[in-house]
Order: C-alpha cells, then sequence, then structure tokens
C-alpha cells in the first residue's frame, strides 16, 4: 500500500514518503494469496527539470501498472514534459492535469494484474505539489487513478497535511482514534468533541523545517509500529523528503539527515 504525505505551511511544501513496495504473489490453481516480497528502495518521490522544478509528486496505493512501477513510468513522463509539452512553466494544476492524462492512458492500455483472492485492487494515487508563478502560497492536488482522474485540489483556502495510503497510524496519532470509529464518532460526538481528539498542529504558524520534521515523524511512526504491532508491513525503507518554496523550488532533504545514509540527488 504505502504512505505518502504533503504538508502545506506558508513558507513552503513539504512532500515526504517511504520507499517500500510490496508484491503478493497468487497461487495457480486457487487464486489465494501464496507469498509476499517487500522491496525497500522503490522511488515515489519525484522531481522535475527546468521549468517544471517548482513542482513535485508523491505517489502511493497500487505500485505496478503492468510490470511496471510509477517510478519505470515517471521516465517516460519527462521526456514526454521535455519533448511534446510546453516549454513554459506550466500551473500545478494544469500540470497535475497532464500526469493525470498520462497514467490514465498507461492504466487503460496495461491495466495492473487481478489481485489475489480476497484482495483489493487499490487505485494509483498521485500528490502533486507546487507553485504557480507570482503566487504566494502552494498548490497540492490529489489524482486517483483510474477512479477519479480530475485534479482535486487539497487545503485550498487554508494550511494542513494531505496523506494518503496505508494511513492507519497517522490517522491514530493526527485524529485520536482510529479510522474504522469514523462512523460511530459522526453519530455520536459533535464537531467540538472531534477537533478535541485531535493532535493540534498549528499549521498556519509552522515553519518550513518544523514541518520537514512532522512529515518525518509521521512517516517513521508507521514504518516503527508496522515492525512491532501484528499487522501488515506495508511501509519500510528510507524516508525521501523534499520542500519547495515559491523562491528556491524543489530541494530534497538529505538522507543522511534523516537516517545518516546519503540520498544520491
Amino acid at each position: 500500500m504505502s504512505v505518502g504525505l504533503v504538508i502545506k505551511v506558508p513558507e513552503g511544501l513539504v512532500l515526504a514518503a517511504e520507499s517500500r513496495v510490496t508484491v503478493t504473489v497468487a497461487d495457480k490453481q486457487t487464486g489465494k494469496p501464496r507469498g509476499q516480497a517487500a522491496y525497500d528502495n522503490t522511488t515515489k518521490l519525484f522531481s522535475f527539470k527546468r521549468p517544471h522544478d517548482f513542482i513535485g509528486v508523491v505517489t502511493y496505493g497500487q505500485a505496478f501498472i503492468g510490470k511496471r512501477t510509477a517510478y519505470g513510468y515517471f521516465t517516460e513522463f519527462n521526456e514526454r514534459l521535455s519533448e511534446h509539452l510546453s516549454k513554459e512553466r506550466m500551473s500545478v494544476y494544469d500540470f497535475a492535469k497532464e500526469l493525470s492524462d498520462f497514467f490514465k492512458a498507461k492504466w487503460q492500455a496495461e491495466p495492473p494484474s487481478p489481485p489475489p483472492e480476497g484482495m483489493i485492487q487499490e487505485p494509483m494515487s498521485f500528490l502533486i505539489g507546487g507553485y504557480n508563478e507570482e503566487e504566494l502560497n502552494g498548490r497540492v492536488y490529489l489524482v486517483v487513478i483510474p477512479d477519479n482522474p480530475e485534479p482535486v485540489e487539497q487545503s485550498r483556502d487554508n494550511f494542513g497535511i494531505t496523506y494518503g495510503g496505508d494511513i492507519g497510524i497517522i490517522y491514530r496519532l493526527i485524529n485520536g482514534y482510529d479510522g474504522n470509529l469514523q462512523k460511530i464518532i459522526e453519530q455520536n460526538l459533535t464537531v467540538e468533541q472531534k477537533e478535541e481528539l485531535q493532535l493540534p498542529f498549528p499549521y498556519d504558524a509552522l515553519p518550513l523545517q518544523d514541518a520537514v520534521d512532522l512529515a518525518i515523524l509521521l512517516i517513521r511512526a508507521t514504518v516503527n509500529v508496522q515492525k512491532l504491532a501484528i499487522m501488515p508491513r506495508t511501509c519500510g525503507g528510507p524516508i525521501d523528503v523534499c520542500t519547495i518554496t515559491s523562491a528556491d523550488g524543489l530541494r530534497y532533504v538529505q538522507r543522511k539527515e534523516i537516517t545518516g545514509e546519503k540520498r544520491e540527488s
């Protein structure tokens, strides 16, 4: 499943993702899961060359279209940006729409293999974050292939966090309860009571570096809890993080600052 997130604060955007991809093999006769492998060096955080260096993308959910991960397709998408699309800087929405159209076409041409019996076919989701020219605040869009390909803006009129994938641990930390209790809570608690359960992160006052620390904390907590609890270990490997600001564009946070391991930019 994996997990990815974007934090929007006044100083900029923080994009982060862990790097595990899991492959489940089905028994050819029964169709039931036979075994699973995990690989911890998958790229799920993507950057782009000028003039698109003010935009970054995080992916989570379905790892494969056909026999390639999203990373394999991003090489082709980068070539498409360079050769066929506008040489001028695109708006974040237009970029998200181009990305959505590209991956929607790939999904239709070669859809993922059906999951083993009893498992759900996850969509491939993307969080696209970046800055439009001459705008002070960043933009964040969500694209879900194939279910909801139209880019939907997140935190449009405020600052905040958008996360997706295997978010059970993050949901508990931020909201103060398990996501499976949502229906019960909606029936029995007021908005004010639900807010009292939440961790009060002041996104509108959070400095960019503290937003980086928060992103790392949430993903690392997910990975560490999965190591100890009786639950699927869908998240793992090194954590990739970048910041995007209106002045400097996209910059990676060196992996050595996160885990002591240097990230090759």
